[in-house]
């Protein structure tokens, strides 16, 4: 099994997110939805065989370990924090225009990363397509209500 780096995903965040309109800001709180996000890492891992219970049971604690509790937050300011417990937190700003945001992670010198996710996002569900290494991942958000 590949080993996904969140700090590698995180560190090199910057995707391009479909808007829904105006008034359908992407600005907000948005916590990892575990479920679709294991699903979709383990069926791409997997071939057209079906994974043994086993095998299958350690790949989701490996990586529920690995991705429980990641979240980000676009805050008003055009600034975001994106946060993995097991990597800590990256910081960047994002922008939006003409329907789409975009988010430039930032070094701790606050030079930007060059390296490109893309997702969706639709009432209130970001959904992000990653690849580090080699390894597609999607990784489901859906956005916090206050």
């Amino acid at each position: 099994m590949n080993r996904v780096s969140i700090a590698g995903v995180l560190g090199a965040l910057l995707f391009v997110i479909p808007s829904c309109g105006a008034s359908d800001s992407a600005a907000g709180s948005y916590g990892l939805d575990i479920v679709p996000t294991i699903e979709g890492i383990i069926a791409s891992q997997s071939s057209d065989a079906e994974l043994p219970a086993e095998a299958r049971t350690m790949m989701e604690t490996a990586l529920k370990s690995t991705f429980e509790g990641m979240s980000f937050e676009l805050m008003d300011d055009n600034t975001f924090t994106a946060t993995a417990p097991v990597s800590g937190s990256t910081k960047g700003t994002w922008s939006e225009a003409s329907g789409n945001v975009t988010l430039n992670t930032t070094h701790e010198d606050g030079k930007e990363m060059a390296s490109t996710q893309t997702g969706t996002y639709k009432d209130g569900a970001l959904i992000v397509e990653s690849e580090r290494e080699g390894q597609k991942i999607t990784l489901f958000f859906k956005k916090q209500t206050k």
